[in-house]
């Protein structure tokens, strides 16, 4: 064919605002910090502020277990209907949350993994391909940080939210919490 003769149509700039509408309404995965890092594994920066952002997580549920775990006799006594509502409502919310986040994890490793349904791709076939002139352990360690945050970290989130929520002094403070609750995981 001849391509010299080629010429192009005027814009119609309707039709790029539609383009550009159902592009920008388009649902993908969300890539959170530690898969960004595996994704851009060549990239100091990444790396250096997804070890920082483990490190805050992981200081912050041991905070909030061992601050918590103590006020057990409270949450056994706790005898509001209306906080054992909000209770159960805000924590079957956090676990919809939550398993969102597990399987979108699980997804995600499965495919850095060449895992694509239930075959294993060959390592040429692969999308994601690391060279090992610099090592695999910066890769590798964030696909274990994403999993011990999104997966087997995130699991404690429902019990963690039911358990804060039954400590409220009432369901005010429960309705609250709750909120606060469904804030930060959002």
């Amino acid at each position: 064919t001849d391509f010299q003769k080629h010429k192009s149509f005027p814009r119609n700039c309707y039709n790029i605002m539609m383009v550009y509408a159902s592009l920008t309404k388009l649902k993908g995965h969300d890539y959170n910090i530690y898969e960004l890092a595996y994704l851009n594994h060549h990239s100091k920066t990444c790396f250096n502020v997804a070890c920082l952002i483990f490190a805050i997580q992981t200081v912050m549920l041991a905070v909030v277990l061992q601050d918590n775990a103590c006020q057990y006799e409270a949450a056994f006594a706790q005898r509001d209907r209306m906080v054992w509502l909000i209770d159960i409502s805000t924590t079957l919310f956090v676990f919809c949350f939550c398993y969102g986040q597990f399987t979108s994890a699980q997804s995600f490793t499965a495919a850095a993994r060449g895992v694509i349904g239930s075959y294993l791709v060959k390592d040429e076939d692969l999308v994601i391909h690391i060279p090992t002139t610099r090592g695999k352990w910066k890769p590798e360690l964030m696909m274990l940080m994403n999993q011990i945050v999104n997966q087997y970290a995130l699991s404690l989130a429902p019990l963690v939210s039911f358990y804060f929520i039954l400590l409220s002094s009432s369901a005010m403070d429960a309705l609250l919490n709750g909120f606060s609750l469904l804030f930060i995981f959002e």
